[in-house]
């Protein structure tokens, strides 16, 4: 028997001028940055925030979002998917 792994691998870029795309709360928000490269660093909840938000801008549905403002209990959210109608979420 022969087995297949399908892998994948994702390359983010996205350009950020004059602002801090980052901050880190622990630190009075200031930038995360690598001194020995000079680059400032992007944490993964960041992107995915980021990637999150672009998709919803798009009317991609998501599984995590809120609705109307407010969160929704996975319950509800995968009722509502089964049923193709976000709004009852």
């Amino acid at each position: 028997m022969r087995t297949m792994i399908n892998n994948s691998q994702m390359l983010y870029l996205y350009d950020a001028k004059l602002c801090n795309p980052n901050g880190d709360p622990h630190e009075e928000n200031r930038r995360r940055f690598d001194y020995e490269s000079e680059r400032n660093l992007v944490s993964d909840l960041r992107l995915k925030r980021y990637i999150r938000d672009c998709l919803l801008d798009k009317g991609i549905p998501l599984y995590v979002q809120k609705v109307d403002g407010s969160p929704v209990t996975s319950e509800k959210r995968v009722s509502a998917l089964d049923q193709n109608d976000i709004a009852k979420a």
